[in-house]
This record gives C-alpha cells, structure tokens and sequence, in this order.
C-alpha cells in the first residue's frame, strides 16, 4: 500500500550513513502510524498501535493553513477524540485511508526528523482525496527503540494548494555563511601592513578559555591561535584548505595521515588540505601558530 514512497536521507555534515537497521525502524514507526489510523468500512482504526508509536509524552499540533487556531493534543487526548468520533452512528461506514506520497527521513545519533506529504481518501478506494497535508515528525530512539515525541500536522482539504511537494528545504551552514562574509569583506579597509602582538594575541587566548582564536583574516589567506593542553584530546576534522603549523611551545605528536612524528617549539608542521591530521600523547602544553591558504575563488 505503501509501497510506493520517494525515500531521501538526509546525513549532517562529517557524519557517517544512518544505519540501515535505524532507516528501516524509523520508516516502520511511520508506517505503523497510518496504517492505524486507517480503517476499512465497517472497522475502526488500529487504537492500541496509534497510541503505542507515540512517548506518553508527546505533542501533536494541527495546523490549518485557513489560519484558524492549531490544536495542540496529547497522544491520549487525540486517540481519544479520533475514538469518540468514529464510535458515533454511521460514522465508520465509509472506511478511510491516510497515506504518504513522499517521505524525508533525517537522523543524527538517536534523534531523527521525518517530512511526510500524505493523501488521505474516504472510502480508502477513492480517487480523489479527501484532503491533504505534511507531516513534520521529530523521533527520538530510547533502548534501542524509535518513537515520535512530537507532530505538526498541516492540512488542506481536497485538492486545495498546500505548499509543494516535496517540500522546499533551505540548509545554511552558518560557520560556512560567515566565512564566507568574512571574506568578502575581508580587504575593504584594512591596511596593506599590520603588525600584530603575539603575545597579547596568547594572552587573550588564555583568557578566553578557548582553544582557538583568529589572528588574520585576508581574501588569500587567515591565520590563528591554536592551543591544546597537556593530555588534552584534539577534536580537530580536515579542514578545506592547505594549512602550516608553527609550535611556539609545548611538546607532543602529531599523526596525518599514516605518519607519526614528534613535534616540540620551533618546528614548522605542512598538512595538505583533506588529510586526516590529529595532535596527541601532549606532553607539555601545545601552542600553535596556523596558517590557512583560502581556496581560490572563480
């Protein structure tokens, strides 16, 4: 019934492919959902799974795009009322099916965000829906087990418009927005020499509590601070650009790529853009002057 849905996964950035065991269980969760609140004439809806998909916890909001006021239930007040509904006179005669025609699954870790537009039809063999809408759902998996902790529900009824499917998504990387701001605007102004304290520079750094602070930011190149101290993990991921180290003090080891040296004050580290690189077993606290060459822009 189901069978015929466009499936997108969406993965953050310096993260590996969701595994297919949590695609297929959040999928399910889905599934389980409009499967139980369809019904063929004469039934009713599937109550126990429709409140089982669901944390106690949950939130539902329907939304309607004519601007009246949402409605914001709980799973048990939404059963409820979907149960007192369909226990009146006549009112299940028809049968009624709820489904998705496009899906967009995003997950990161134990958390997931699922886009769904769906058609529902009454009776379920009905060529015209009844209406239509999105499905915004945000999962979150406990014990190895995936369920909804919140739904905003969209709706239009019949073929009235309601947005587009799939749904217009915008994704801003801000760190990378604001680079490339920093950028642009980088040359406007400064002067075309500038001396800069280092030490004051360290100072502010140690100051800060943070491990990095910029120094100089230039259309073709940006430098700064980098400070990691004794027995301290480096977190650090590939970066885009060809970078040079410069050890102003401390002791350690530095690993890029499938080599290992040791690096101490005084030496001059060149690591090729997209090189796994990491510093490790720090001796003494590590100090780093960075270069950055900014890629060329067409």
């Amino acid at each position: 019934m189901l069978s015929s849905l466009l499936l997108s996964f969406a993965v953050a950035p310096q993260q590996a492919e969701a595994p297919p065991a949590d695609q297929t269980a959040i999928q399910k969760v889905v599934d389980q959902l409009y499967s139980a609140v369809s019904y063929e004439p004469g039934t009713m809806p599937n109550w126990d799974t429709m409140a089982d998909v669901f944390f106690p916890e949950a939130v539902l909001v329907m939304s309607y795009p004519e601007g009246s006021k949402p409605r914001i239930q709980s799973p048990k007040e939404f059963v409820q009322e979907y149960r007192d509904f369909l226990e009146q006179p006549g009112r299940n005669a028809q049968g009624f099916f709820e489904g998705p025609t496009y899906l967009e699954i995003m997950i990161y870790g134990n958390i997931a965000h699922v886009d769904a537009v769906f058609e529902a039809f009454m009776p379920p063999d009905s060529k015209i829906p009844v209406k239509r809408g999105i499905d915004s759902f945000q999962l979150l998996k406990v014990e190895d087990e995936w369920k909804i902790l919140a739904l905003t529900s969209a709706q239009a009824l019949g073929n009235r418009p309601l947005g587009e499917a799939p749904p217009t998504r915008v994704t801003i990387n801000l760190k990378e927005q604001e680079e490339s701001e920093t950028e642009e605007t980088s040359t406007a102004g400064f002067p075309a020499f500038e001396r800069i304290s280092l030490p004051e520079k360290s100072k502010k750094l140690a100051e800060s509590g943070h491990r990095w602070l910029p120094v100089l930011y230039r259309a073709t190149m940006h430098l700064g601070l980098y400070t990691l101290p004794a027995e301290s993990q480096d977190t650090q991921n590939p970066h885009e650009e060809d970078e040079v180290y410069y050890v102003l003090q401390g002791r350690g080891q530095i690993t890029a790529g499938e080599e290992t040296t040791k690096v101490k004050a005084g030496d001059l580290l060149y690591v090729d853009a997209g090189l796994q690189h990491r510093f490790h077993d720090i001796e003494e606290d590590l100090e780093l002057l960075v270069f950055f060459s900014t890629k060329h822009r067409k």
